[in-house]
């Protein structure tokens, strides 16, 4: 299993930092739980820390702040899952003679034909323009999908659809309050059958 961090998602839609502490907190701290749990390498292009937060604060200044308690919380994540390897743009698969059609394509290579080579999986930060659960592409006229995540929901079912997913995990570990629809946690709890 190969997930890819979406550069493109994070270039400074956040009103606040706070904004976007919250969705960290709220939506990918789960998502990155598990990536940490099972060593689930993400991928991501190498000066990801440098993307804006919002419109004058990158990842990297949000990442400098102390004191704040929700900051601090957050900081094992990025610093694990975004300051370490894999960086995609260090050994880049995406073939050059290939012609791609997908999002982005005017920046070739990007985390989108990394995806495509190494069959991957998109993981997105809530953005207006990365919002659907896959992406349609053309490689050598040739139409595929990505799965792309955008919320822990997004991930929930997009786990539980995989085969070799730890079920066990999923029901003890997701908060399924609101968020989570009957049928899901019903083919969860089949899994234990």
């Amino acid at each position: 299993m190969v997930f890819l961090l979406n550069d493109y998602s994070l270039d400074g839609q956040f009103d606040d930092i706070e904004e976007f502490l919250n969705l960290v907190n709220e939506e990918l701290k789960f998502i990155f739980d598990y990536f940490i749990e099972y060593q689930i390498p993400l991928y991501k292009k190498s000066d990801f820390y440098s993307r804006n937060v919002t419109k004058k604060i990158t990842l990297q200044n949000v990442l400098h702040i102390s004191g704040d308690p929700l900051v601090y919380q957050i900081k094992k994540y990025f610093i694990e899952m975004a300051y370490q390897e894999p960086y995609w743009d260090v050994v880049p698969e995406t073939v050059m003679e290939f012609v791609y059609r997908c999002q982005n394509d005017e920046e070739i290579p990007n985390c989108f034909t990394e995806a495509i080579e190494r069959q991957g999986v998109i993981l997105s930060i809530k953005h207006k323009d990365f919002m659907n659960p896959n992406f349609v592409f053309w490689r050598n006229d040739v139409q595929g999908s990505l799965d792309n995540i955008v919320t822990y929901r997004c991930f929930l079912e997009w786990l539980i659809g995989q085969e070799d997913s730890d079920k066990k995990y999923i029901f003890e570990n997701y908060p399924f309050s609101q968020r989570v629809i009957f049928p899901v946690i019903r083919e969860i709890e089949e899994g234990f059958e």
